[in-house]
Order: structure tokens, then sequence, then C-alpha cells
């Protein structure tokens, strides 16, 4: 059985595709973009504030009064080009819809990708546990008609039509073998992960194969 599932699979093909990567960080770069054109377009506001005393003598009642004045002036300034503005704006902003949308695309091809090679790899799993019980009947009809033959119920040609089935399924068994591990290495690619998966099957071949030779050996 694989060491991950499908979602998993899919969670770390989502989270390590290089591609994805670049388009997401594209994306953050033009939002960016969109805030600095706009910033570009801001009208400028300028303000100043003045404060006056006058100290003043009122002949007619023989008294001094001060006069208090605080002066605010405040000034909008802007060379907004209104034409110019709008252009900016909108080509930034269909950079980011293109963006947004080469994201989804991406996103819709990493899952189908993982789908397909998630399921030929377990497919090949099928198909390597049906051509190994293969291969144990076709040893397991060897034996017997090396017995047989040795006992002298049977013929020579009959062993090696039984040894024949035997070679045919051990190459059978081999191919599903091959079939299995390139399928694993593309769900690896296809997931940006590494499994030990192929070494594990590795070994159960070398395995198997030593024990084939062990049976030649009887």
């Amino acid at each position: 059985e694989l060491p991950f599932t499908y979602e998993e699979a899919l969670k770390t093909a989502y989270a390590n595709s290089p591609d994805l990567k670049v388009l997401k960080a594209t994306l953050s770069a033009m939002k960016e973009q969109v805030k600095h054109v706009k910033r570009q377009y801001y009208p400028t506001l300028r303000g100043n504030v003045g404060y006056d005393y006058d100290d003043k003598w009122k002949s007619d009642t023989n008294h001094r009064f001060n006069n208090h004045q605080l002066n605010i002036a405040v000034n909008l300034t802007s060379s907004l080009n209104v034409m110019a503005y709008k252009h900016e704006v909108d080509k930034a902003k269909i950079i980011v819809a293109q963006t947004e949308n080469d994201i989804t695309e991406m996103e819709q091809y990493i899952h189908f990708n993982v789908k397909k090679c998630y399921l030929n790899v377990k497919t090949a799993e099928r198909q390597i546990s049906n051509a190994k019980t293969t291969v144990e009947r076709a040893l397991d009809n060897l034996k017997i008609a090396g017995e047989e033959y040795i006992a002298g119920h049977s013929d020579y040609i009959q062993l090696q039509t039984a040894r024949a089935g035997y070679n045919s399924a051990m190459v059978d068994y081999f191919n599903e073998i091959h079939n299995y591990s390139s399928s694993l290495a593309k769900l690896e690619k296809a997931a940006h992960r590494h499994s030990d998966e192929v070494y594990a099957f590795a070994s159960k071949v070398m395995d198997f194969q030593s024990q084939k030779d062990k049976d030649k050996q009887k």
C-alpha cells in the first residue's frame, strides 16, 4: 500500500508545485501593482495654519482690547488625468484576472494529473498481486510436473511445458513490477514528493528472485 492517500498527494502537489508558486507570487505582485498605480494618481492635500494677535486702543472708552484670530487654509491639488488613470488601473486589473485564471487552470491540471497517476498506481498494485498469484500457481504446477516426471508418471515434454509456463509467469510478474515502478515515479513527479515504495518493491523482487533460484536448485 502507498504510504500516503490521494488527498495527501494532492495537498503536497498544491504546496510544492513550482509553477503554482510562481503564479501565486505573480498574483501577489500584481495586486501590489494595482495599489501602487492607484496611489500614483491620488490628489495632494496641503494645508497651513496661522494665528494673528492684534492689540488695539479704543479711544472712546479708554480701554485696550485684544483681537485673536486663527487662520486655516487647505489646498487640494491634483494633476489627475482621468483617462490615463483608468487605463493604468484597468491594465493592472486585467493582468490580475489573467493570473487568477492561470492559477485556477494550473490547480485543475494538478488535480487531474495527480488523480490519474494515483489511479494508475493503484491499478498497477492489483496487477502485481494478480501476477504474483499466477507465478505461485505456475511454481506449484512446475513442482508437481517435476515430481511426476521423476516418478515416471509424465514425460519430459510435460515438464518443459510446466517450466515454460512458470518462466512466462515470472516475465509477466517482472513486467508488472516495472509498470508499477514507472507509475509510481510519475505519481511522485505529479505530487512533487518522494516515496520509498520503489525501493520496497525492488527488495521484494530480489527476495522473490532469490526464492526462485533456490527452487531451481532443489
